[in-house]
């Protein structure tokens, strides 16, 4: 008879499961902090009660993160178990002088899973965000990775980015990284205690805070919301949003909802300059009038999609605008449309492409289309006036 078994079992009691990575400098030296799930405390216990935490932060400092994880086994009873890895933060100080030296690491080491999540803790260390307590998830790691892909989803100013998307971009010519940030929004102090969810209104949370830019491996600078927004709209990463709008020809705004959106960048050389075209195809609910309009008539929804065209690319031009001219920085793949469009010109002039982007033709087209008006034909107001 032949059995089977498996000969490199982990057993639960005898493992720490790390969900959250922070990586910090002191010096010359990395700050390594994980977050570990204590299982025994992580199910809710009776209402009122102070439990301990349910989660431990461990801090170690190494010459590199594959040491610091190593000298991190002498604060540890269990080994520490990194397949369960949700979140890697690295703080704004790292990640200004450089993390690729950082990444060879977390994209070697067999141990680590490459479906987390990385982030760029803003006006604060890593440190400090795996140690700020949360509510609704108990473990603050796996509420940062759920919240970003709820974000993501219905919001559209943040982006997720795992370990192997990163270093593709930071390897890729004609494009750059672009990472979100995330702060501590309240007192740190206070947010890194129990009593900190022991209230209906938490006084310290975690909160995602624009996007962090990249030349090659180097922070540069901060994309604001709308920027950010403009920068998954190009990278067709938007699945749905909301923007507020004035209202075509009288007072008033009006709210819609994003429900579609497509993106098409189109790289092209004509007469050895290089150019491009930048297609937006996006299709709104109306979610909210405060002004009077009749829903019910064309040319009323013509006017809305001329308002929603006329201003949202202005807000694209004008980002893009800041790129160029102020940073020199492509974000957008731009030199990548180009590449493919005309590879023999990329590969002559792919050193100057900074210089080249900074005075690219770039054409935006945009086309809005109201899909749907909701449960009103007019607005509140102009039925309340009839």
């Amino acid at each position: 008879m032949i059995l089977t078994s498996c000969w490199d079992r982990q057993e639960l009691n005898e493992i720490a499961i790390v969900v959250g990575m922070g990586v910090d400098k002191i010096d010359d030296d990395i700050l390594l902090s994980v977050q570990i799930v204590n299982p025994g405390n992580v199910a809710a216990q009776t209402a009122g009660s102070l439990e301990s935490a349910p989660v431990i932060t461990y801090t170690q400092r190494g010459k590199s993160i594959f040491e610091a994880i190593r000298k991190l086994t002498k604060l540890s009873s269990r080994k520490l178990y990194y397949s369960h890895l949700r979140i890697v933060v690295f703080s704004e100080q790292v990640a200004k002088e450089g993390i690729s030296p950082l990444l060879d690491f977390l994209a070697r080491d067999h141990e680590l899973r490459t479906d987390y999540y990385v982030l760029i803790s803003r006006n604060t260390e890593a440190q400090h965000i795996l140690e700020i307590t949360t509510l609704m998830d108990r473990i603050p790691a796996n509420k940062l990775f759920s919240s970003l892909e709820t974000s993501h989803w219905a919001w559209a100013a943040t982006g997720k980015v795992t370990i192997d998307r990163l270093i593709e971009l930071i390897a890729m010519e004609g494009d750059e990284a672009v990472l979100t940030g995330i702060i501590i929004k309240g007192d740190m102090q206070e947010g890194e205690t129990m009593e900190n969810t022991h209230r209906l209104a938490l006084r310290t949370l975690l909160q995602y805070d624009g996007m962090a830019f990249f030349k090659k491996d180097k922070l540069v600078g901060w994309l604001n919301e709308d920027a950010s927004k403009v920068y998954n709209y190009i990278k067709n990463s938007v699945i749905s949003s909301v923007g507020v709008y004035a209202c075509p020809e009288q007072e008033g705004e009006m709210t819609v909802e994003v429900t579609d959106a497509k993106s098409r960048v189109k790289g092209m050389v004509r007469n050895n300059q290089p150019k491009v075209k930048v297609s937006l195809n996006i299709e709104v609910n109306v979610g909210e009038l405060e002004c009077s309009m009749d829903l019910t008539q064309e040319h009323t929804l013509q006017q809305i999609e001329l308002t929603l065209e006329e201003s949202f690319k202005k807000v694209v031009e004008d980002t893009i605008a800041e790129m160029q001219t102020k940073y020199q920085i492509d974000i957008f793949g731009f030199g990548e449309a180009i590449h493919r469009a005309n590879p023999s010109y990329w590969l002559e002039h792919k050193e100057e492409w900074s210089e080249l982007f900074a005075k690219l033709d770039v054409q935006v087209d945009m086309d809005f289309h109201v899909r749907a008006i909701g449960g009103f034909n007019r607005s509140v107001p102009m039925q309340k006036e009839e």
